[in-house]
């Protein structure tokens, strides 16, 4: 029975720092997507901004900033799921 106390403290520790481990990739990965969407979506958004209002008008009647928006919705998404699927094989290689 003496042996199972460090073995479970061995298994903690290994669970704990596989946890925070896997939590600091994902804030690192979050946070520089953020910053990279954010910055093109300023550039488009100043891009737009600068063609004539009628040009403009036509354009969102048209559907376009749903459009922008749809794009950058799935190329976040397309982000966060290669991160997450990354992020999950390496944990389970180390296994």
């Amino acid at each position: 029975m003496g042996f199972l106390i460090p073995l479970f403290q061995r298994l903690l520790i290994w669970i704990v720092t596989k946890i925070l481990l896997a939590l600091g990739l994902s804030f690192v990965t979050y946070t520089g997507i953020t910053l990279s969407l954010n910055s093109l979506k300023n550039y488009v958004a100043t891009s737009i901004n600068n063609i004539p209002a009628d040009v403009f008008s036509l354009l969102m009647m048209a559907g376009f900033g749903q459009a922008v928006g749809i794009i950058f919705g799935a190329f976040a998404f397309k982000v966060a799921m290669e991160s997450a699927t990354k992020l999950t094989a390496g944990i389970m290689k180390k296994i």
